[in-house]
């Protein structure tokens, strides 16, 4: 099995979600990241402190990213 070392890493707010990149550009990238927010909600609708859920939220991004050589 070959190994692989990483050159440049970087980390981002929310989980990254998916990499495209476009054949017109090579030296060009997109990464999209996505959350789903969870609500802390009581979900228990016999419980006194019972509250109707509320809505999710979604967080995300699009970052464009250009490679030049082995940096980024």
């Amino acid at each position: 099995m070959t190994e692989i070392n990483s050159i440049y890493s970087s980390s981002l707010p929310i989980p990254p979600s998916c990499v495209a990149f476009s054949p017109k550009t090579p030296d060009l990238f997109v990464v999209g990241t996505y959350f789903l927010e969870k609500n802390e909600d009581n979900e228990d609708p016999g419980d006194e402190a019972y509250e109707e859920p509320r809505p999710q939220s979604r967080n995300g991004s699009l970052l464009l990213c250009k490679v030049n050589g082995d940096d980024m």
